[in-house]
């Protein structure tokens, strides 16, 4: 057999070189992140289930009509101005929107339970249970119950002893986080849907006339966010929040996360929606909570008005 030629040699090397790296996306793509994740559940010991795949959608670059889009962005765009930030507009939209591309959220843990919070609110949301002291907090969207027990140790911590997390969610993912003596001591979780009428009722029972905290995390859709700012807002005490999380989504925009909810809405249209309306106008935008700019709420730290009709 003869040999090869050393043009020949070339081509079959660059050829084979193409194939690896291609075949090698690919397998980061589709493979490799499920296998990380699961080695990583084995190494820290978490033997809860990993959250379904989202069932694929059709994307598009904008699913929301023009007029809705000019409100919304030019909403988005009086916030970022009004914070007290050295930074013009534009540089603030880029560092948020590169803050959510690092994808830091997904790859954080709080005493060994999966947390999937952007770590700037995180640290901004212990600040506000110091400020509120509440009694109750309420969160939609529990997941592994990372952050309910980060709420729980917070209220621990600040000698709150009798102050409840009431964390609710569709899945049950949280069986790790349920067998830490704080999740025990001051969380009480909830299986079912965060706008089931049943279960509104309950947690408004227990809330009534107490001091309340609302965190909404479940789905981001549109709809579903201003179903909970209506059923959660009345529940707020005056001074404290309803933080309706990941208003980045639209506010942004951020339209290739936009297109995986139904209709092309998110939180922040939720929120624009829900301070016209009569209960929430009893609320306002709080900037100040926005302070560290990298956050995914803007315009979603909501504070609920004093008597007087003013902010505390």
């Amino acid at each position: 057999m003869s040999a090869y030629t050393r043009r020949q040699l070339l081509v079959y090397c660059t050829l084979t070189a193409a194939v690896t790296v291609i075949a090698g996306g690919i397998f980061a793509e589709t493979a490799y992140q499920p296998v990380r994740e699961t080695v990583v559940s084995w190494i820290r010991g978490d033997d809860s289930p990993p959250a379904p795949a989202a069932t694929p959608r059709p994307r598009s670059a904008d699913l929301r009509d023009s007029t809705t889009l000019a409100v919304l962005s030019r909403r988005s765009q009086e916030i970022m101005e009004a914070r007290e930030s050295q930074l013009g507009v534009d540089k603030q939209k880029e560092l948020m929107s590169l803050w959510h591309e690092l994808r830091i959220w997904q790859n954080l843990w709080y005493l060994g339970i999966r947390i999937q919070k952007n770590p700037m609110d995180t640290w901004m949301m212990q600040q506000v249970i110091y400020d509120v002291q509440p009694d109750f907090i309420i969160e939609t969207g529990t997941a592994y119950g990372g952050s309910a027990l980060l709420w729980a140790h917070v209220l621990n911590g600040l000698g709150l002893e009798d102050s409840r997390v009431l964390t609710i969610d569709i899945t049950d993912y949280n069986q790790q986080a349920a067998e830490q003596p704080l999740w025990q001591k001051h969380v009480q979780f909830f299986h079912g849907s965060s706008t089931d009428p049943e279960i509104v009722s309950q947690i408004g029972e227990m809330v009534a006339g107490k001091k309340v905290l609302v965190a909404l995390d479940s789905n981001h859709a549109g709809e579903h966010v201003l179903d909970e700012l209506r059923a959660y807002g009345p529940m707020v005490s005056p001074g404290s929040y309803i933080v309706a999380e990941d208003t980045n989504l639209d506010a942004l925009p951020l339209r290739e996360e936009l297109a995986h909810l139904d209709g092309g809405y998110g939180p922040m249209w939720a929120v624009l929606q829900f301070l016209d309306e009569e209960d929430g106008q009893q609320f306002e935008q709080d900037l100040t909570r926005e302070n560290f700019v990298l956050t995914f709420n803007p315009g979603g730290w909501l504070k609920r008005k004093t008597s007087t009709g003013s902010g505390q």
